[in-house]
């Protein structure tokens, strides 16, 4: 038996404590709108907002990316604050990450995703930790969760808890730059590693991790598989929101666009599912050699479990090479995967599927045997270019 304590609002504090044999956990935040965003940190001159260029917005919005950053980076767009209050006065379907200085002249802040308050805050460990932003943000805002951006795993328990939301930012492709030094291996599993670490440290408040995608920030531009492989690390690792750095509408038409396109639709598909699951969800034996060949994660909700499979059969890539344009790109093979068994089932499960390109669709492949107490999927094949896919039941 629970006792709740009445409803409270937006901007309250909630605090929650588990007690057993006299020992006792607890933890708070503050009470904020919950919602799955796939973000973009857009390129300066692109300027994807409803009104100021609808055909970049439209083209985001296609693709399932349905919130941009407004910062300084896009003060060649024009105004801003105006632009976000149209956005809210008008119920655009795009929504924005917003700085404190332009959502100080805002008006109408319903689609404003969180207050931005920083990004990369942890290189150094500074006078940041003891900064005010957060605690003005929550008294301007009370009703807008604010959000940090980081990149370290040393410095990011310090960090963990300043804002409603936590970032973390880890790539490995393109020669993007990395916290592990250049001189040592990099491993595909690398942006995991730092996503889950932020996700684990921040618990239970939310993260919104971020995956590659294309920028003038590294000399050339990652392959499309390289890039759908972190979006699926950033949502095993257990991601509240997907952030994607960065969006470039050149780039999108001077690249094959089209997979990153589909998996982005298809973590839109199962935003609901994602906000209100975790991973973690339920227990699993696999065929596959987990941390070599596949990674593999299972959600469940009150509604679903989605099963995630990641193929990262590849070698090739070098993070020292790479900037002398030898070993530029992982080269992935395709992967069979016999079986993944989700066991100990405290929930019954049923109606298999997969998500692709936002459709519920019956899996070409895969077979899905249940049984008490146990869910046998078998014959997965993951190929080379569409490396990720999705798989659901339902909870009875």
């Amino acid at each position: 038996t629970w006792s709740l304590s009445p409803p409270i609002s937006k901007g309250d504090i909630w605090t929650v404590s588990l007690g057993e044999n006299g020992e006792s956990q607890g933890w708070g935040g503050r009470v904020v709108p919950e919602r799955f965003p796939i973000q973009a940190w857009p390129l300066s001159d692109d300027c994807p907002f409803p009104g100021l260029n609808d055909g970049n917005a439209n083209e985001l919005l296609d693709a399932g990316i349905d919130s941009v950053l407004a910062s300084s980076s896009v003060k060649k767009c024009g105004d801003m604050p105006g632009t976000i209050s149209k956005m809210g006065s008008t119920k655009s379907p795009m929504n924005a990450f917003v700085t404190p200085k332009i959502l100080k002249d805002v008006t109408d802040t319903s689609n404003v995703d969180v207050v931005f308050l920083g990004d990369e805050v942890d290189g150094k460990m500074d006078s940041n930790l003891r900064t005010e932003d957060g605690k003005q943000a929550n008294e301007q805002w009370p009703h807008i969760p604010t959000y940090q951006g980081a990149k370290t795993s040393a410095h990011i328990g310090s960090y963990s808890g300043i804002t409603d939301i936590q970032g973390m930012d880890a790539y490995c492709a393109a020669c993007a730059p990395t916290i592990i030094p250049v001189i040592k291996t990099l491993p595909l599993q690398y942006p995991y590693q730092y996503l889950r670490n932020a996700r684990d440290n921040h618990a239970p408040l939310p993260t919104y991790l971020y995956s590659q995608l294309y920028s003038e920030a590294w000399s050339y531009q990652a392959n499309e598989n390289e890039i759908i492989a972190q979006i699926g690390e950033a949502i095993i690792a257990g991601a509240k929101g997907l952030t994607l750095f960065q969006s470039s509408h050149k780039d999108f038409k001077e690249h094959d666009f089209s997979p990153i396109k589909k998996q982005l639709r298809s973590i839109a598909a199962l935003r609901e599912s994602l906000r209100t699951g975790d991973v973690g969800g339920l227990k699993f034996d696999t065929t596959a050699k987990l941390g070599k060949e596949a990674m593999i994660e299972v959600i469940r909700s009150p509604k679903k479990v989605i099963v995630i499979a990641i193929n990262t059969r590849a070698s090739g890539y070098s993070n020292t090479l790479c900037h002398v344009d030898v070993s530029k790109h992982w080269n992935f093979d395709d992967l069979a995967i016999d079986s993944i068994t989700l066991k100990d089932l405290p929930v019954k499960l049923s109606s298999f599927a997969e998500v692709a390109d936002g459709k519920t669709i019956k899996p070409s492949d895969a077979k899905a045997k249940i049984s008490s107490g146990e869910v046998k999927i078998s014959k997965i094949k993951i190929s080379s270019k569409n490396i990720l896919r999705f798989f659901t039941f339902d909870v009875e």
